[in-house]
């Protein structure tokens, strides 16, 4: 970022500068002049690359609740990366090392929702690749090179920008190199060793139409993510931690997300990854469990909270709606132990709310507060709302 004048320090985007940012890119609307001013805005680069990590990680905090830790290394590892592609640019011969990243952590923690943030902040595409699915080349299925088709096609054809994007290579634990009764997987080390060469950085030959062109990945940042089943008890069996026999209780660890930063590429290994591949994702990073007072935490304060998209709504029809704190307790109370994270949130509110949804429209309230009563008892009060109209 560039500094204030007359101030040693940098000048970083305010919550309220980072939302008028997006929605100008939403809507296609000019900034403010001031706010262009402090960006810095540089027209040889497609990428806003004067972004520093702390700007990055500050625009996370308004939408990714907890993750400390994954936000830092992520935010590290985009902006130092478009700084490397920036340095590419002017100096052609400049060695570097590209911040691919691993991240490691259960379902519903909000890896795919981060860099969903992070590609609207620095307005670069991201696609996302499913690797269960992916297959060697000239077998049924998607082959590696598919990926860089669908984000050449994603951009329209510009392969300038596609060359400076995001690939977030999801259920990376699913092409491990044995299936989960220890035996090789030819299968899913072929797909490892095809990803090699694509996440390194070369030229690849990708077929569009008819024609054949180049497409350069050198620019190109990976981010690859999965739950790693079975990984804690690797980590946990490398140290030696278990359970006594008797009446001892197992030595107290870290929770899951704190025992992952102590992962070696050893334990990788043994979970199924090839040495080379682990070598190319030299970010490795965390993410814990979400707790139920860190889904609380989503339901009030995020900035895209579900609760805010129902109040939205129903204003629509000039409706008002309040959720109390007990409510909001109870909520995440549910969705921590469904165990599916932040996913699980916006399954019971839908659940919850559809026959209110359905119902108040028609009807003359026009303030409801959503106690912990009535969400245990939705149907109670509709019964008692028909009363009241018969």
């Amino acid at each position: 970022m560039a500094k204030q004048q007359g101030s040693g320090s940098p000048s970083y985007l305010t919550p309220d500068e980072m939302k008028e940012l997006i929605k100008s890119r939403n809507k296609n609307l000019p900034l403010s002049e001031k706010l262009e001013e402090k960006i810095n805005l540089q027209v040889s680069s497609p990428t806003l690359k004067n972004f520093t990590p702390k700007d990055i990680k500050q625009y996370l905090d308004g939408y990714v609740i907890s993750q400390e830790r994954a936000k830092k290394d992520i935010a590290v590892a985009v902006a130092y990366h478009y700084k490397h592609i920036d340095c590419l640019v002017n100096n052609p011969g400049t060695p570097i090392k590209k911040n691919n990243v691993l991240m490691i952590g259960p379902t519903g923690v909000g890896k795919t929702y981060m860099l969903e943030k992070i590609s609207q902040l620095i307005d670069v595409p991201l696609l996302v690749v499913d690797c269960s699915k992916l297959t060697k080349s000239g077998y049924i299925g998607n082959s590696v090179n598919d990926m860089l088709i669908d984000l050449f096609a994603k951009t329209n054809g510009d392969i300038e920008t596609a060359e400076k994007s995001i690939i977030y290579l999801d259920e990376i634990d699913k092409i491990r190199t044995q299936n989960s009764y220890g035996q090789r997987d030819i299968a899913g080390q072929d797909v490892q060793v095809e990803l090699l060469k694509i996440i390194e950085g070369a030229e690849v030959p990708i077929e569009v139409g008819k024609k054949k062109i180049m497409f350069n990945t050198k620019g190109v940042l990976f981010i690859a993510g999965g739950a790693f089943p079975e990984l804690e008890n690797i980590i946990k069996k490398r140290k030696n931690i278990k359970k006594e026999i008797g009446f001892g209780k197992e030595q107290t660890v870290s929770k899951t997300g704190e025992l992952f930063r102590e992962i070696t590429t050893e334990d990788l290994v043994n979970y199924g990854l090839l040495p080379e591949f682990i070598g190319r994702l030299p970010v490795i990073t965390a993410l814990s469990e979400l707790k139920q007072e860190d889904l609380e935490n989503i339901l009030k304060n995020s900035q895209e909270s579900i609760l805010k998209h129902y109040e939205a709504e129903l204003a629509g029809y000039s409706i008002k709606i309040k959720f109390t704190d007990e409510a909001i307790r109870e909520i995440a109370k549910m969705a921590y132990g469904k165990g599916i994270g932040a996913r699980g949130l916006t399954t019971i509110c839908e659940n919850f709310l559809m026959e209110l949804k359905y119902e108040l429209p028609s009807t003359n309230i026009k303030n409801v507060v959503v106690t912990e009563e009535l969400f245990r008892n939705p149907q109670k009060y509709l019964e008692d709302l028909n009363q009241k109209n018969d």
